[in-house]
């Protein structure tokens, strides 16, 4: 995320590879993203994820998604028919 560029006029973020392709003119408004927005963003998404979890606990299920592809799909359809 400390990578990505900003567009300030329209605020989209570029990734260092759409900031090199994009024109001059483009590349010359781009500046770094602030890094207390970062910490600002991530936190407020920890704080969300908390509270969903703790609303919705009785409805979550964990799958490891390190796992192969084909454990992750199993353990999905197994919790899916565990949930029937």
């Amino acid at each position: 995320m400390s990578d990505l560029m900003v567009h300030e006029q329209s605020g989209k973020l570029f990734t260092p590879a759409e900031a090199a392709a994009a024109d001059e003119d483009i590349r010359n408004q781009l500046t770094p993203r602030n890094m207390d927005h970062i910490h600002k963003e991530v936190n407020e998404y920890r704080e969300f994820l908390q509270a969903a979890e703790a609303e919705f606990s009785d409805y979550l299920v964990r799958i490891d998604a390190e796992e192969g592809a084909d454990k992750v799909f199993l353990s999905f359809c197994d919790a899916i028919e565990n949930s029937l």
